[in-house]
C-alpha cells in the first residue's frame, strides 16, 4: 500500500480515475476550529461555502427537534426556513414573480398583496385580513402622490397594528411601506 502525503486540512476524495486525491483550496477541514470549507481554504464558521449552493426542490421536510432546515419548496420554487416546530418562513421576501395590483376604492387585502394605492379620486380604506400568520406581508405604494390630500386608511380588521387596536391613517405623499404580521399582541408591524 502506498502512503499519500496530504496537505494539512485537506479532505481526500476519489477522483474520476478512482485514485485518492485532494484539493486543499476547495475542500478542507480545519481541525483546530472544527470547521469545514467548500470553495475556500479558510472556513470562518462550522460550514463555510464560497460559491453557489444548489438545492433540490422538495416538499416540506419533516421536523427534527432542535434543528431547522433551509430548502427550496417545489410548489413555488422559493427558499424557505422550517423551524423544529414545523413553522415555515419564506426567505425570499416575496413571490417568484412579484405582482402589483392597483386599487382606488375600498378593498380587503390578502397576505402577499402588493398594492399600488390610488387615492387621487378620494380617500378609501384597505382592510387587512381577518386572520394572519407570523410572517404574512402586505406592501403599499402611493401610486399617485395623493395620500396627503386623500388619506389611505388601513383597517385593522380586529388585529392590532403596531401593537395598537386602531386603524392606521396614511397621510404622506409618495410613501411606500409594508406590514408584516408578528403575533396577537404586536399585530401588524411596519417594515
Amino acid at each position: 500500500m502506498t502512503t499519500l502525503a496530504l496537505n494539512q486540512n485537506s479532505i481526500p476524495f476519489a477522483n474520476a480515475s478512482g485514485l485518492l486525491t485532494e484539493n486543499s483550496n476547495e475542500l478542507v477541514w480545519d481541525n483546530a476550529n472544527s470547521r469545514a470549507g467548500i470553495g475556500t481554504a479558510t472556513p470562518n464558521a462550522k460550514l463555510t461555502v464560497e460559491g453557489v449552493v444548489s438545492l433540490l426542490e422538495t416538499t416540506s421536510p419533516g421536523d427534527d427537534t432542535g434543528y431547522g432546515k433551509v430548502f427550496v419548496k417545489s410548489s413555488d420554487s422559493l427558499l424557505y426556513f422550517r423551524d423544529d416546530g414545523g413553522t415555515e418562513y419564506n426567505l425570499t421576501g416575496g413571490s417568484s414573480s412579484e405582482t402589483w395590483v392597483s386599487k382606488s376604492a375600498n378593498y380587503t387585502a390578502v397576505a402577499g398583496d402588493n398594492i399600488l394605492a390610488d387615492t387621487s379620486g378620494g380617500a378609501f380604506t384597505i382592510t387587512l385580513p381577518a386572520s394572519a400568520s407570523r410572517g404574512d406581508k402586505i406592501q403599499f405604494i402611493d401610486s399617485t402622490s395623493s395620500f396627503a390630500t386623500n388619506n389611505l386608511t388601513i383597517g385593522r380588521n380586529a388585529l392590532n397594528i403596531m401593537g395598537l387596536a386602531e386603524d392606521m391613517t396614511v397621510s404622506t405623499d409618495n410613501v411606500s411601506f409594508g406590514l408584516v404580521y408578528d403575533n396577537a399582541a404586536n399585530g401588524w408591524r411596519i417594515f
